[in-house]
């Protein structure tokens, strides 16, 4: 199966458009679809076409000269504003803005407006993102996640039920709205939101198991989860091994014994680790999903379940598929986080 990414991905920059426009000939030679082309090369239908028809029509596939505003700074300049980019970029730890590199740029006499900061920075390959949000990681927490990504170079995740529990709070999801002349930029929430939790098994083949509820977790509320919702799908597949975090209630003396009865295998797993989990890549989703509804008391738990079922089976084979990655960033970054 192609997984939805794909880690020959050209870039649309002044180097590489020449041998992009060459791959989608090239491919569409030896017989492939526009839609393939499309997909595995991550760029728009209308561009394989409009390339396609240019050298069916014996075009070049080179630029043609555009007029338009003559460029406002020179390579020197160019040179410069990513200079000073990734200057800022480390003394902040990623922390600054356009209007931060703008300053500095001013301090230097380059005077640009932000867009021409932009421009030149995609040029570079740099794109705006929202950061990842990682704990905090002890010496001790990098070890033994280096430790455990070494005993788990060669493990097969296709054997691996991933589980977590995660709270969906309603104000906390957060989305844009339309701003009148005469409104006020104010959003009114009550005292205390609407809740609920989510409990969600995922393996290869796609969602094994959910369960939305409202009380706060505790070893019995995780074992009324289990019995209800995966100790029979586990049990008609035994050579199966289940994760959960470390949280107190996963390593409460209860589970334990749980788990021993019930002969449920558990994967070691490494405290304060999520970026190592592929379902929180699902919770990013769900929420994702959720932020453009209207929700309710009422409506709350039937949007969740929706949404959560909507979740492509492509997407989590995808995410599951990545661990393989993970492991080895973890090892490259001795143990650190990951952009995952």
């Amino acid at each position: 199966m192609q997984f939805l990414y794909n880690i020959d991905i050209l870039y649309m920059n002044k180097s590489n458009k020449h041998l992009l426009r060459a791959n989608i000939i090239a491919l569409y030679d030896i017989g492939w679809t526009m839609t393939k082309i499309s997909a595995h090369l991550n760029i728009s239908r209308n561009t394989v076409t409009l390339w396609i028809n240019k050298n069916k029509n014996s075009e070049s596939l080179e630029d043609k000269k555009r007029s338009g505003r003559k460029r406002k700074t020179v390579t020197k300049d160019d040179i410069k504003i990513i200079e000073i980019v990734k200057k800022t970029e480390k003394e902040t730890c990623n922390n600054y803005t356009i209007d931060v590199i703008k300053k500095e740029l001013e301090k230097i006499n380059v005077f640009i407006c932000n867009n021409t900061i932009i421009s030149r920075m995609k040029e570079y390959n740099f794109y705006s993102a929202y950061p990842f949000k990682k704990p905090i990681l002890t010496e001790k927490h990098k070890q033994d996640r280096l430790q455990w990504a070494l005993e788990n170079y060669n493990t097969d995740w296709s054997k691996i039920i991933f589980s977590d529990e995660s709270k969906i709070i309603k104000d906390s999801i957060k989305k844009k709205i339309w701003i009148g002349p005469e409104s006020k930029k104010i959003k009114r929430s009550s005292k205390h939101s609407i809740k609920r939790n989510i409990y969600a098994c995922i393996h290869i083949s796609g969602l094994v198991t959910y369960c939305i509820f409202t009380e706060n977790m505790n070893s019995d509320k995780y074992i009324e989860i289990l019995d209800s919702n995966f100790i029979d799908i586990y049990k008609n597949n035994s050579n199966l091994i289940y994760q959960q975090d470390n949280c107190r209630v996963h390593t409460s003396h209860k589970l334990k014994q749980y788990f021993k009865n019930n002969s449920v295998h558990l994967l070691n797993w490494p405290s304060n680790s999520p970026d190592l989990n592929p379902i929180e890549n699902v919770w990013f989703l769900l929420k994702h999903k959720l932020s453009g509804l209207i929700i309710t008391g009422d409506n709350f738990c039937d949007l969740i379940e929706k949404n959560l079922k909507e979740i492509k089976y492509e997407h989590i084979y995808n995410m599951i598929a990545s661990m393989q990655i993970r492991v080895c960033k973890v090892i490259e970054n001795n143990g650190d986080s990951i952009d995952y």
